[in-house]
């Protein structure tokens, strides 16, 4: 099946969050090497919508949260930019707060063979939507948010 007949099968939602994700991943790529980790998040932090409380979560809203982390994933594997974990998370992390989900971006880090290794994912009340249950046994993560640590990734 060709890709605008799998696009087409999509739902409303669904096709909202990919064409967001298609801009924002490439938009994410070149903030984080020009402004930085913080300041691309601070900003992104400007445009969620802080009006409304956050939802309530539950088994529905996980399973949207996940079908979104889909959508975001599909065009970072074939879109212009192939976002890596970190691009993939920011934009999902902003989306999903976008639809009021108190949504976690998560960073952590391990030491293997190849050196000091790091990786990002999404967490909606300790719930990982983009990854598997596996990143917490591979990857230690940081206790606080990065962002408020000041370190800034180039």
């Amino acid at each position: 099946m060709n890709k605008w007949r799998r696009f087409r099968r999509l739902s409303v939602p669904e096709r909202s969050a990919l064409l967001q994700a298609l801009v924002l991943l490439p938009l994410t790529a070149a903030a984080l090497h020009t402004i930085g980790f913080r300041r691309w998040k601070s900003f992104l932090s400007i445009f969620a919508s802080h009006k409304n409380p956050l939802a309530r979560v539950t088994a529905e809203s996980l399973q949207s949260a996940r079908r979104t982390a889909r959508m975001v994933a599909a065009p970072a594997k074939e879109g212009i930019v192939h976002g890596k974990c970190l691009e993939q998370s920011i934009v999902l992390w902003w989306l999903l707060l976008r639809k009021r989900m108190p949504a976690e971006l998560r960073i952590g880090a391990r030491q293997s063979e190849k050196g000091f290794e790091a990786h990002a994912w999404v967490e909606v009340e300790g719930n990982i939507v983009n990854d598997t249950e596996n990143v917490l046994h591979d990857y230690v993560p940081f206790k606080k948010d990065i962002g408020a640590l000041g370190v800034e990734t180039h």
